[in-house]
């Protein structure tokens, strides 16, 4: 038999150990003969020593050990009798139960369900079994190469002990792991009713060895050829995990370069919750380099928090500014707003590489999830690559973008007819690594085959009382978690009235145990109210006044009772109208610590009407007949929906930060003509845009600060970028921020066109005539304030005004006919 053993020096008087090894008897014999003879420094933890000590060769039957220091006894000299205990020398007397011994995990059948024992960078491990009964709860501990001193992280299952990643460890759970021999070992665990752990865990129950019941499991990196997904990104990890009392591990792993990589592409989103992602360059061989002691340490090529919930400041709002006397910007470390994810290529040309095949330079990747949140939710791609393809992308030509063709494009509508023009450009092709591997435009790739603004269709026609909305808009991101308890009630009974439909109408319900929980909702709705109240004035309960169709719109977390608000957040959606505002009952008892919110919801009314409404637009559009129309919204939020009742309550005060919006809807009339006489260039037009923040592409490898800790030192010398020369044009701060803001490189062109003679009769002569314009940023990135006249077609002649716009001085013409 096997026995795990790890003495606790709180028993002993250190003082008195000889320095010579312990011998160890077992009761089989009578403590005659010694099983084993053992240093003492591994039977004790440290500093002492480095316990636990694996205990083999124990006589099967043995239900006792004697441990006893091998000291010199006063007067004689020789190896201490196992029958004399006088206390001049240090011992331990241990029971051990044989069931709980090496057979352990043979006798109850330890094992999982799913388990792998060769992954590329993972562990997969399922559920836990056994045959000796139900497994209820449970943590392992994971453990590398060898070094048991303390787990590297703990999965686990249950309520019953604290864990950092929960099983089944398989599909989004499977954490990636860095790269060796990895085993898990039984801390603690529920087992048939009975509580088991070993010298790693609570210290209650039955005691089991400190060995694994599992095979090892041998984690070869990630590598540029081992990649299971298709282009553009071979490798992809989408991680959810939820932990049980502790955050969520970080996760950290390998990922070994080929010599031939020059670039490492990687898309990261920290969804809701940010999370904190680490790229270390770690080199395979430094004393090859020019300098072994800067390649000897890890070199941070990036540390950025990605979420929407980031802190500031955020990367495309604020924070990116130029280094005097280098080429390169320095970046803030977070990325939120949305989207709150990060797409980058780092470029590994500035540093220096091995060339000895057995010794790979790898990057260490690191994902540290928020500690806010025992959720965590992440996806990261990441791919290889030789080359970089920046033809076309590198806005070195002016104007980069040359137009193909012009259409004069015709639709027969009923019963309004309308026309728009469209060009076909060329430019960085959509296929391209620029737009493949960076946080490029978002807007139409190149080449664009059909390009005008997205509503542009002249209407020629009349269009009177059509509907625009009007929204708030919040993004919502989770407020932080309290201790305090939310409750959310969504009804639909009869007691809150009857809709015309016979439906039982709705009625909202939350309570709160926190004052400030309960002022948050009641201050922001007011809030929105006052908003509206400066828009529209007072409420009105006049259904043929378009302000009677105006309300609120409620956002809510929905998630477990003890989980936090975050990635794997639900986030429900619940349409209140205005007129219910004055009818909402506040509950305020401060003594019984019991605050409530109850919100009735009655049905609209439909009574407008939209006589001058042409089909050109869907008739009141906006109002009914969609799912997203002002009518439809609120009369389902209510009682049309039955399914939206729900009842759930939350210990952790999970809500959003911004939890209404106001809604309300304005009515338009365009006559027709209006908007396209030459008089008034600009309405109808369309700008594209090749753009790509700075920080995509360029790549600062830095190290850590000896000298202020928590700060790094850039290493500018080592800097390199993804497309050499692109920062030497049109760097323009005109770009989005959501697509990367202040520091971007962004070429805009800008496209409008006039019909100067259409007014309000398809058939009036000249009717084909149009005028083409543009206007482009400068070399400083500003984009020209006068447009400038291009291409013009004028009594079937077409005429060519600014060639180098133009595929070959002259684009291709094509006119439609209704």
């Amino acid at each position: 038999m096997n026995y795990s053993i790890c003495l606790d020096p709180a028993n002993f008087d250190l003082t008195l150990l000889s320095g010579n090894p312990f011998l160890v008897y077992t009761n089989f014999d009578s403590f005659t003969t010694p099983v084993a003879t053992v240093p003492y420094n591994l039977l004790f933890p440290p500093p002492i020593g480095s316990c636990p000590y694996l205990l083999s060769g124990i006589p099967n039957g043995a239900t006792q050990l004697l441990i006893i220091d091998n000291c010199v006894i006063s007067g004689a000299g020789g190896t201490v009798p196992a029958n004399l205990l006088t206390g001049e020398c240090c011992y331990a007397l241990i029971d051990i139960n044989p069931l709980l011994c090496s057979d352990f995990c043979e006798d109850c059948g330890i094992g999982f369900d799913i388990y792998t024992l060769n992954t590329t960078g993972s562990i997969i491990a399922g559920n836990l079994t056994s045959s000796c009964g139900e497994v209820t709860d449970y943590v392992i501990g994971w453990y590398l190469n060898g070094d048991y001193s303390s787990p590297v992280f703990t999965s686990g299952f249950g309520t019953q002990f604290n864990y950092q990643l929960p099983h089944p460890l398989t599909s989004s759970g499977s954490p990636l792991v860095s790269a060796g021999n990895w085993v898990g070992i039984i801390q603690d665990a529920w087992i048939g009713g009975t509580q088991y752990f070993s010298t790693s865990g609570s210290g209650n129950g039955n005691v089991i060895p400190f060995e694994s019941c599992f095979g090892t499991v041998v984690a070869n990196p990630l590598q540029c050829n081992n990649g299971s997904f298709p282009l553009p990104y071979t490798h992809q990890k989408s991680f959810a995990a939820t932990s049980n009392g502790v955050p969520p591990a970080p996760t950290t792993f390998t990922y070994q370069l080929s010599s031939n990589t020059n670039y490492f592409a990687y898309f990261f989103d920290g969804q809701q919750v940010w999370d904190e992602l680490e790229i270390k360059y770690i080199s395979g061989n430094p004393n090859g380099t020019t300098n072994p002691s800067l390649y000897s340490q890890p070199i941070y090529l990036e540390k950025i928090k990605v979420g929407v919930n980031a802190p500031l400041p955020w990367l495309g709002n604020s924070g990116i500014s130029a280094i005097t006397g280098s080429p390169f910007y320095s970046y803030p470390t977070s990325r939120g707003q949305y989207p709150g994810d990060v797409q980058r290529t780092l470029t590994l040309t500035g540093l220096e590489t091995s060339s000895i095949p057995n010794l790979p330079d790898k990057l260490e990747i690191t994902v540290t999830p928020n500690t806010e949140s025992f959720t965590t939710n992440w996806d990261l791609f990441m791919q290889c690559l030789e080359d970089f393809d920046c033809t076309n992308c590198t806005l070195n030509s002016n104007p980069p973008f040359k137009i193909s063709n012009v259409t004069l494009e015709r639709f027969t509508g009923n019963p309004c007819l309308q026309q728009k023009i469209q060009v076909a450009a060329s430019g960085c092709n959509a296929n391209s690594d620029f737009f493949t591997y960076t946080d490029a435009s978002p807007g139409t790739a190149f080449p664009i085959t059909s390009s005008s603004p997205p509503t542009t269709w002249i209407q020629l026609g009349n269009s009177v009382n059509c509907f625009t909305i009007n929204t708030t808009n919040h993004q919502t991101p989770c407020d932080i978690p309290s201790n305090s308890i939310i409750t959310f009630n969504k009804t639909n009974v009869p007691t809150n009235g009857i809709s015309s439909t016979g439906q039982p109408l709705g009625q909202i319900n939350m309570t709160f145990n926190n004052v400030n929980d309960f002022l948050h909702y009641k201050n922001f709705l007011d809030a929105e109210e006052a908003i509206l109240n400066s828009i529209l004035g007072p409420i009105t309960y006049d259904c043929t006044n378009k302000n009677y169709y105006s309300g609120y719109s409620l956002q809510v977390p929905f998630q477990a009772v003890n989980n936090t608000c975050g990635d794997n957040t639900t986030k429900l959606y619940y349409y209140i109208p205005r007129i219910a505002y004055s009818s909402i009952i506040y509950v305020q008892n401060t003594p019984s610590n019991f605050w409530s919110i109850t919100i009735s919801m009655p049905e609209l009314q439909d009574c407008l009407s939209f006589s001058g409404c042409t089909n050109c637009y869907t008739q009141a559009y906006g109002y009914k007949g969609t799912p997203y129309s002002i009518l439809d919204v609120f009369n389902s939020s209510s009682y049309a929906n039955p399914s939206n009742t729900i009842s759930y309550s939350n210990n952790f005060g999970s809500k959003y930060i911004e939890p209404w919006d106001y809604i309300y809807f304005n009515t338009s009339s365009t006559a027709a003509g209006t908007y396209y006489s030459s008089s008034v260039l600009g309405y109808w037009n369309t700008s594209e845009q090749q753009s790509t923040s700075r920080y995509s592409q360029e790549t600062i490898p830095f190290i850590p600060n000896p000298l202020t800790p928590g700060s790094y030192t850039n290493l500018y010398s080592l800097g390199s970028v993804a497309c050499p020369g692109w920062t030497t044009k049109f760097s323009s701060s005109i770009y989005s921020a959501a697509g990367g803001g202040v520091g971007a490189n962004s070429f805009y062109m800008h496209w409008e066109y006039v019909f100067p003679n259409i007014q309000d009769n398809i058939n009036f002569a000249g009717n084909n005539d149009f005028r083409l314009f543009t206007k482009v940023t400068d070399n400083s990135g500003v984009l020209q304030t006068n447009a400038l006249l291009i291409y013009s077609y004028s009594q079937s002649i077409a005429t060519v005004h600014q060639p180098q716009f133009f595929q070959g001085g002259s684009p291709s013409l094509t006119i439609q006919s209704f």
